[in-house]
């Protein structure tokens, strides 16, 4: 926690020691919420349960790929920095880069748009295409008419 947070109380009352992501669905973007160490274990254990989707990826981005459901994005680790997927910017952690693309990025963040190529229904995403029938990502189309030769 920074300096200046360090005087932050809980909601509970008790002196806040964790700053912890809290997602604003409204504006799609993420805040600090500053928590005491017993309402932040709580509340991790809420977002494990019902939070936003943040999985391991499969199919042609590498194993250090992560999937962001509400921002149809993928962020990946390269040397241990997170990499804004929209710009030149590297972060140390995952959580700041997935903050940064949601405050600066904000307009790719829209729907996959159906589509239909060589006759199979796939998910186009502004970074991806997906295989609706394997769940698999792919960065273009080349790569996915490939798979859909060892799909068949």
């Amino acid at each position: 926690m920074t300096q200046d947070n360090l005087q932050t109380r809980c909601g509970c009352g008790r002196p806040a020691t964790k700053l912890m992501p809290s997602y604003d669905p409204i504006t799609m973007t993420f805040k600090d919420l500053c928590l005491c160490d017993g309402c932040a274990n709580d509340y991790l254990n809420i977002l494990r349960r019902s939070g936003p989707a943040l999985g391991k990826m499969r199919g042609r981005i590498p194993a250090n790929g992560y999937w962001f459901n509400l921002y149809n994005t993928v962020f990946q680790e390269l040397a241990g920095t997170y990499p804004c997927p929209a710009c030149d910017q590297f972060f140390d952690d995952l959580y700041s880069a997935v903050k940064h693309f949601g405050e600066k990025h904000i307009d790719k963040t829209k729907a996959p748009e159906e589509v239909v190529i060589d006759g199979v229904p796939a998910l186009r995403t502004w970074q991806y295409i997906w295989c609706t029938k394997c769940l698999r990502f792919f960065e273009n189309e080349r790569h996915f008419r490939s798979h859909l030769r060892d799909h068949r």
